[in-house]
């Protein structure tokens, strides 16, 4: 490597130890307001949530309360799925952020504290949170189904139960 390039280097990673270097360019007014239109998109469907429970989250209510055509809030959300994911990926993170937050705030050797900040952070959400965690594991949400880059793949195949007939056979005989 030439020198420039390690003096340009070494700069930016002081300042990046100093704090100074932001990690994304300047969002653009455009982007600043599509996150404003999302953000404002997210709460009146959490109100819709909390009012109605997870059935009552509606793409044309919500383009109603905001004064929008419904076509518009497509260009955001191509659908209710997709929204429904959204505030899925919202609250679980949401309640990660707690529960971490909880267990951080006790010592490291203190497993049976640790255990107990994160039951009652868990629980303190969930009171906190009811339309959330209604989301999260109460009654589903009719026709939803959460698109696979959400979610992941999901569980592992299980293996043929014969497999597992024969290895328990095997651990029962006598030596």
């Amino acid at each position: 490597m030439s020198r420039a390039v390690l003096a340009k280097f070494a700069s930016i990673t002081v300042r990046w130890h100093a704090g100074s270097v932001s990690v994304s360019p300047p969002a653009t007014r455009r982007a600043r307001q599509r996150q404003a239109t999302v953000a404002e998109i997210k709460a009146l469907a959490r109100a819709q949530l909390a009012g109605g429970g997870t059935g009552a989250v509606n793409l044309r209510a919500i383009a109603r309360e905001m004064g929008t055509a419904s076509s518009a809030l497509f260009r955001y959300f191509p659908s209710q799925a997709d929204l429904i994911s959204e505030l899925l990926a919202d609250a679980y993170a949401a309640v990660a952020g707690a529960v971490a937050a909880a267990v951080d705030a006790c010592p490291p050797g203190d497993h049976a504290g640790r255990w107990a900040a994160l039951c009652y952070a868990y629980r303190e959400w969930s009171l906190a949170n009811p339309a959330e965690f209604a989301l999260t594991h109460g009654t589903p949400v009719p026709g939803y189904q959460a698109p696979v880059q959400a979610t992941g793949r999901g569980r592992l195949p299980r293996r043929p139960r014969h497999r597992r007939r024969r290895r328990a056979r095997w651990f029962r005989r006598a030596p």
